[in-house]
């Protein structure tokens, strides 16, 4: 549980990974309207759903402090930018990461039309990865080495903040997933391939996350865990048969999937108002987190189809523009159903200590 933070890797990888699949073929020159409509598609996809969190968390102090320049920037979603944590967490703590996804979301037209250059080279492709996994790797080993990752969470200087929550240092994570999505669409290796990267990258996952030296060090905030992240969506993208593909593809899974982003940005407000009691042993624990689990997913299901949704295609009816040429058009699917029964968005993301 205390490793779940290592989701965040997972979900910068997979963002990447899903919006070069979705637009690998149709972000083809930085027109204004692509652009504009790219940019209409993802505030629409996230910003709704992020705000209504925002208030609802942000009301108790608007009433009785009134607006202030922090509930500015976490309205903005730039508060993953100050050094200060406090300001980074404050009112609804999950809401830092949405930060960093829109800052994602402004380099990616530039990310994917460099590597539309080079879609078709395996060996290339593989070689930016590896740059981009050696740049992750580089930053971790040098705040070790400076003893900056004994640093606390909340020094301007610590590990925390710039590997962990500083938008530009999860550039590479997200190329890393823009990468394996191009490799999935333009090799065709064989399935025992992709049914082993599946394994290796799930099992290095779960063995990292029980590996009690690794917790919360410069290492976990990020590097430790990209080779599994990128081996296990490959994975599943290229050989989506599997046992383990079936399962995330099912309707269940699905629905899950669409909602989690829901769960993500909901559940940190949630649990404090329905923790009962602390647990006095296993079963009361299992019992417990069960029950908040439940409770939390049927709420974010709720919010999904009577807030998330709705939104969406009220702002992308309302803003998008049409083209000149109608098949640069950018208006994607919400999921790349082509190749991989993945979901929309990233399924898996996490707070500071809790596994979504």
């Amino acid at each position: 549980m205390a490793a779940g933070y290592n989701g965040v890797t997972l979900f910068f990888i997979l963002s990447g990974f899903v919006l070069a699949l979705s637009y690998a073929d149709k972000f083809n020159r930085l027109d204004g309207v692509t652009i504009w409509n790219f940019a209409v598609a993802r505030i629409a996809r996230i910003y709704p759903l992020y705000l209504f969190a925002l208030l609802w968390v942000m009301a108790p102090g608007l009433v009785t402090t009134g607006f202030d320049l922090t509930m500015l920037r976490h309205a903005l979603a730039v508060q993953a930018w100050h050094p200060d944590i406090a300001v980074a967490y404050a009112f609804n703590g999950p809401g830092w990461s949405i930060g960093v996804e829109f800052f994602l979301y402004a380099c990616f037209p530039l990310v994917i039309l460099a590597l539309r250059r080079i879609r078709h080279s395996p060996v290339l492709l593989l070689t930016v990865a590896g740059a981009a996994f050696a740049f992750t790797l580089g930053l971790a080993w040098w705040f070790t080495a400076t003893g900056r990752a004994d640093l606390p969470w909340h020094d301007p200087s610590s590990a925390h903040r710039w590997l962990y929550r500083m938008p530009l240092t999860r550039i590479g994570d997200f190329v890393i997933g823009a990468v394996a999505a191009l490799l999935a669409m333009s090799t065709r290796p064989a399935a025992w391939l992709g049914r082993s990267a599946q394994i290796v990258g799930a099992v290095m996952m779960v063995l990292l996350m029980q590996h009690e030296p690794l917790l919360f060090t410069a290492w976990s905030w990020d590097s430790a865990y990209v080779l599994p992240a990128f081996l296990l969506l490959w994975g599943l993208a290229v050989t989506p048969s599997t046992g383990f593909g079936r399962i995330l593809g099912s309707r269940p899974m699905v629905v899950l999937g669409e909602a989690s982003f829901a769960f993500y940005l909901l559940h940190a407000a949630l649990l404090p108002r329905m923790h009962i009691a602390e647990p006095t042993g296993w079963p009361s624990w299992a019992a417990m987190t069960a029950f908040e689990f439940v409770m939390i997913m049927l709420l974010a299901v709720g919010a999904h189809t009577v807030i998330e949704r709705p939104a969406q295609r009220w702002i992308r009816r309302g803003l998008s523009r049409r083209s000149a040429q109608p098949a640069e058009l950018v208006t994607p699917p919400e999921a790349p159903r082509a190749r991989a029964p993945l979901p929309a968005e990233p399924p898996t993301r996490s707070s500071e200590t809790a596994a979504v």
